[in-house]
């Protein structure tokens, strides 16, 4: 095995790595973003129904 394929795998599993991070980021990201936005939406219903 030669050390340019080994560097290429290397790279190529970092990048793999990357990827499944910022997926892992963004898929947490959205989830906050829906409870917020469901806690948001039970307030304001709350508000209506006391008001």
């Amino acid at each position: 095995m030669s050390v340019s394929s080994f560097d290429e795998a290397e790279r190529r599993r970092l990048a793999r790595l990357a990827r499944h991070a910022a997926l892992l980021r963004y898929t947490r990201r959205v989830r906050i973003l829906r409870s917020v936005g469901l806690v948001v939406a039970v307030l304001v219903a709350l508000f209506v129904v006391i008001h």
